[in-house]
């Protein structure tokens, strides 16, 4: 896959700019010469999840620059990332248009 623009990253991830700003300040996401690269997608979304699960920006900063864990492991969790989306499928499904005969 070839590198990603910002803009394409924060959709794929499902994260807002931002984010993103304070991540690349803190050095513990940021582009190469040509972009994001694609494991950066699920770099992101581990951070963003890490972060909902109370870890701090600053905790994750300090245990990456000190080497106490590392996010490389990332690179393998998804291969093509996909977008994220917010539609709502509740009211497709009470509608009865699940699946489409199209």
């Amino acid at each position: 896959m070839e590198a990603l623009p910002c803009e394409r990253l924060l959709v794929l991830a499902g994260c807002d700019d931002a984010r993103l700003r304070d991540l690349e300040r803190l050095e513990i996401i940021g582009p190469g010469y040509t972009g994001y690269a694609a494991s950066d997608v699920s770099r992101l979304r581990l951070i963003v999840a890490l972060q909902e699960a109370g870890i701090s920006l600053d905790v994750l900063a300090e245990g990456l620059r000190r080497r106490i864990f590392t996010l490389e492991f990332a690179n393998q969790l998804m291969f093509e990332p996909v977008a994220m989306t917010e539609a709502l499928f509740r009211p497709r499904w009470r509608q009865g248009n699940w699946i489409s005969t199209s």
